[in-house]
C-alpha cells in the first residue's frame, strides 16, 4: 500500500505543471560565471550590467561586484527565470539611475580598480563603456583610456548611468563619488531588470574573454 502510495505522488509530481520560473527564458551561448566578480570583469555581470542599461533607458551602467552571488555559473542552454535570480546577492534591489559627468564615471572606474589585485566588493561591472587600464599604476592613476559608442568619454558630458539603489546611494564608499549627483529612483528590481532583459534578447551570447570591456594594456 505504501509502495503505491508513494508511485501515485510521485506521478502527481511529475504531472504538475512547471513553475513559471522554471521555464527557460532564454539560450546562453557560453557559460557565464561571476567567480572573479570582484577583480575582474566577469559574464555574469557583463550580463547584469546589460540588464539594468536596457531596462532603464541608460546610457551607462555600473554594477558592483557584491551584487552578484560569487561563485555562480550559468551553464551553457537554456536559463530559467530562477537560476537568472539565483545569480543575484541582493534580487529584490531596486534600480536606480544618476546624472554623472564623464569625469565622475571616471573616478568611479578608477574607485573600482583601486584595490587591484586584491578582492574588493566596489570593482564594477559595466555596460556602455569599453575601459583601457594599468593596474600596475599607482590608485586613482590606472584608468588609461575609456570609450563610450567607440568614442572618448566625455568629462564635461552629462551620461545616465544605471545601477543597483546601493551604489547609487553611495555604498561602499562611492558617496565621495556620487555625492550630489541627481538622483532618480526606480520600482523596477534587479530581479526583474534581468529576467526582462533575457526575455528580450532571447539569446544571450557574452564572452569577456574574446569581447572584453576592460582591456589590460600591461606588456604581455
Amino acid at each position: 500500500m505504501a509502495r503505491i502510495v508513494a508511485i501515485t505522488l510521485l506521478l502527481a509530481t511529475l504531472a504538475a505543471p512547471v513553475g513559471a520560473d522554471q521555464q527557460p527564458v532564454a539560450e546562453v551561448k557560453t557559460p557565464l560565471s561571476s567567480d572573479k566578480a570582484l577583480v575582474a570583469e566577469c559574464g555574469i555581470g557583463d550580463l547584469v550590467a546589460d540588464a539594468l542599461r536596457s531596462q532603464t533607458g541608460a546610457d551607462l551602467a555600473l554594477v558592483n561586484g557584491s551584487a552578484l552571488r560569487s561563485p555562480y555559473t550559468i551553464d551553457k542552454g537554456p536559463v530559467t527565470e530562477q537560476t537568472l535570480k539565483k545569480a543575484l546577492a541582493y534580487p529584490d534591489e531596486k534600480v536606480a539611475t544618476l546624472k554623472l559627468k564623464g569625469s565622475t564615471v571616471i573616478a568611479a572606474l578608477e574607485r573600482g580598480l583601486a584595490l587591484l589585485p586584491k578582492p574588493n566588493k566596489g570593482f564594477l561591472q559595466i555596460s556602455g563603456l569599453k575601459v583601457w587600464y594599468d593596474p600596475s599604476q599607482p590608485p586613482d592613476h590606472r584608468v588609461n583610456l575609456v570609450e563610450h559608442k567607440d568614442k572618448r568619454l566625455s568629462p564635461d558630458h552629462v551620461y545616465r548611468v544605471a545601477m543597483p539603489n546601493a551604489l547609487a546611494k553611495g555604498g561602499l564608499g562611492y558617496f565621495r563619488i556620487f555625492e550630489g549627483a541627481p538622483y532618480q529612483a526606480s520600482e523596477v528590481t534587479m530581479a526583474q531588470a534581468l529576467v526582462a532583459h533575457a526575455r528580450a534578447v532571447k539569446v544571450i551570447d557574452l564572452d569577456p574573454a574574446k569581447k572584453p570591456r576592460y582591456r589590460d594594456i600591461r606588456p604581455k
